[in-house]
């Protein structure tokens, strides 16, 4: 960091003629930052930035680090400051904090089992396991229109929404078998099912643990809110220019708003947000405003299928607006760029199985772009169980294993990771000793 700003009278003064949100003036002088056409704005590079080290106050243990450089230094200057940390490694550690990850591999270690079944997986045997979570989507409506929209053509191709007692059966044998939780999802926008607080009442009920991934355009009652173990808001835009052309809708504050009151709930709210090279102009200020909601995260990913509106762009710079509360998670902008697996088979598809509102089961959702690729069964017809275990899962369990067949038809994919690090176990030689 180790950065000041100078703000000419002349400049604060030209804001008086600039009608800003309440949004844009809280931000302050990243305003001028965000309009640079408009403002001049010199940067000069600290010949020595340390942007790791987090020197401010917000927090108990930043009070402590401060108290201690104020008795050690007569002069705290920006560069004595550096020096003293640089010297004192232990000092930076003071106010150092570890966010749990709501978004990584470490989730794995919750199921030792499930890892074991997954590293037995051979073109003879599936695992005998039920995913740890499944992807459901209740409709193939949705209020929005998306630009970079994956969903579009499978919606396409697909009935409009889930049947509600086939979905309460579906509900009840994945309980049976073992799945853990359930992520209502996208084809459409879930909360737009006609039985939508239903079904959140019954998987609740049941007593799976329950996600969902909504673009936040209808508030929730607070009971059924409160049901949630965790939201995440597919927000994807920082502005509300950027959100009218890219969602095809004027309604980014009210969606602001829907965040902010989702984080009065004890439930874990995230953000998600694929970039593009359309929304980025306000993502500091963005930023800000969500980490004041009492937003836990905000997941960035890069567009995939739409390489005309592709973005290269290091978002390190963001991370300085982490805190205990709020974390910004970047690397998913490098983990999930890889095509074909990574030359690897898939041994991660039965991590979790993707479930559209038509009831077709897909062993991978992501290679169900491709229209030639079928699903494993349907659960209007038979039991999720029957599917499971059935033939054609077996096929298309050993057609992920062949590496040949992933590096020729896998798109990116977020599973690609979860590959690797089996890979990795597979080939380490002294396995009994830590």
């Amino acid at each position: 960091g180790t950065s000041c700003e100078i703000i000419t009278k002349k400049a604060l003064l030209g804001l008086n003629k600039e009608e800003l949100t309440v949004a844009q003036r809280a931000a302050g002088t990243l305003y001028f930052h965000q309009n640079e056409s408009k403002y001049k704005v010199n940067k000069f590079k600290h010949p020595n930035p340390k942007p790791h080290y987090n020197v401010c106050l917000e927090t108990e243990k930043d009070l402590k680090l401060l108290e201690l450089i104020f008795k050690i230094l007569k002069n705290p200057y920006t560069d004595q400051i550096i020096e003293l940390l640089d010297s004192n490694p232990a000092l930076v550690e003071i106010n150092k904090y570890d966010s749990a990850n709501e978004v990584g591999l470490e989730k794995l270690c919750l199921f030792p089992e499930k890892i074991a079944a997954v590293k037995d997986i051979n073109f003879f045997k599936p695992d005998n396991l039920y995913p740890i979570s499944v992807e459901l989507s209740l409709t193939n409506g949705c209020n929005l229109d998306c630009v970079w929209c994956s969903d579009r053509d499978l919606r396409a191709r697909q009935a409009g929404e889930m049947d509600f007692d086939v979905l309460k059966k579906l509900l009840l044998d994945l309980k049976q078998g073992g799945t853990k939780g359930i992520v209502i999802e996208g084809g459409g926008e879930p909360t737009i099912y006609k039985y939508f607080n239903e079904v959140v009442e019954f998987i609740h009920d049941l007593g799976l643990n329950l996600g969902m991934i909504t673009n936040g355009n209808i508030r929730l009652r607070t009971s059924i809110m409160n049901k949630f173990d965790w939201i995440r808001i597919s927000l994807d835009a920082s502005n509300i220019e950027e959100y009218k052309k890219l969602k095809g809708q004027d309604c980014f504050e009210e969606i602001m708003s829907n965040i902010e009151e989702l984080c009065n709930s004890n439930v874990t709210i995230g953000i998600g947000f694929v970039v593009t090279s359309g929304n980025v102009g306000s993502l500091e200020s963005l930023i800000l405003r969500l980490s004041a909601f009492g937003v836990r995260y905000i997941q960035f990913r890069p567009v995939i299928d739409h390489p005309e509106l592709e973005l290269e762009i290091d978002l390190t710079y963001l991370k300085r607006y982490e805190h205990e509360g709020f974390t910004i998670y970047i690397d998913g902008m490098h983990e999930n760029l890889v095509e074909g697996n990574a030359n690897l088979p898939c041994k991660a598809h039965s991590l979790t199985t993707v479930i559209t509102a038509d009831g077709s089961v897909y062993l991978c959702g992501r290679l169900n772009i491709h229209p030639w690729v079928e699903p494993i069964g349907n659960v209007n017809n038979e039991s999720f169980r029957d599917i499971w275990f059935g033939k054609r899962r077996m096929r298309q369990s050993n057609m992920v294993l062949d590496h040949e067949f992933c590096k020729k038809y896998c798109p990116k994919c977020r599973l690609t990771k979860y590959n690797q690090l089996f890979n990795r176990i597979e080939k380490i030689k002294t396995r009994n000793f830590i």
